[in-house]
């Protein structure tokens, strides 16, 4: 593969730029203490789509600041460890966008509460069982959606977008997670190698106490970065059209 190393950097920056103008979202307000649902499911859709973009946004930061730094201080563990949870936060705002799309073309707001209500409050053991005793309300209602499914629904999209362009190839955002992002971010071979040197001809490899920084992976982690990125901002700019053309009037700045 062939990386445009000074393009993904320029994108980068261009991204950041966008990030930090942001500055500022209205917050949730009596939701339950209102009877319209359609109000009320496009209350919890907003708050819902602010904190998946505040916490792109610092994982976003955490990673840029790290690749700016020297290349002595860069920390190749950290880097990974936090583009894995970026990726992941990007596979949950697309797939949150997409189903929602859905729902609020067809005027199921009920379902759009519901969904968004799961990925705000949810997750894969919280809350628990003990903790909605008396609350009429089953722990299965805050299950996510597996983080790969909600990846084979980017794919999908994408897939779909491109063939309406002719194009015939995918997105491969599920494959890269597999076959990298996934295997570099955990303490696999390919998350362990990186503190290590070859000597004598790359017939010994040594772990070196002090290496945290491939010079190698650069272009390779960038490019994710800006793929990634891509991809979220994508979404994102389908939120805000939804929030403009579908809302409109006084639900506009909700």
């Amino acid at each position: 593969m062939i990386y445009n190393l000074k393009k993904d950097k320029n994108k980068i920056i261009e991204y950041k730029r966008r990030f930090l103008t942001t500055n500022k979202f209205i917050g949730l307000n009596k939701v339950v203490k209102c009877k319209d649902i359609r109000k009320n499911s496009i209350l919890v859709f907003n708050h819902s789509v602010y904190i998946i973009y505040i916490r792109a946004k610092f994982l976003f930061l955490a990673i840029t600041d790290n690749l700016s730094t020297t290349l002595t201080d860069r920390n190749e563990f950290a880097i990974l460890a936090l583009l894995k949870a970026y990726w992941e936060t990007v596979s949950l705002l697309g797939c949150f966008i997409i189903k929602a799309k859905l729902l609020i073309n067809s005027d199921e707001y009920k379902k759009l509460f519901d969904l968004s209500s799961k990925l705000s409050l949810g997750g894969k053991k919280f809350p628990s069982k003990e903790s909605l005793l008396g609350r009429n309300i089953e722990s299965d209602y805050f299950i996510t959606p597996n983080v790969l499914t909600m990846m084979d629904e980017i794919d999908k999209d994408w897939t779909e977008r491109f063939r309406k362009s002719g194009k015939l190839w995918g997105s491969g955002f599920r494959e890269l997670y597999d076959n990298y992002i996934a295997e570099a971010g955990h303490p696999n071979h390919l998350g362990l190698e990186l503190s290590c040197r070859w000597i004598k001809n790359k017939t010994i490899l040594y772990p070196d106490i002090n290496k945290s920084w491939n010079s190698e992976d650069e272009a390779m982690i960038t490019n994710c970065l800006t793929l990634s990125t891509v991809i979220f901002f994508d979404y994102w700019d389908d939120f805000l059209l939804i929030k403009s053309s579908k809302f409109g009037g006084s639900l506009r700045m909700l």
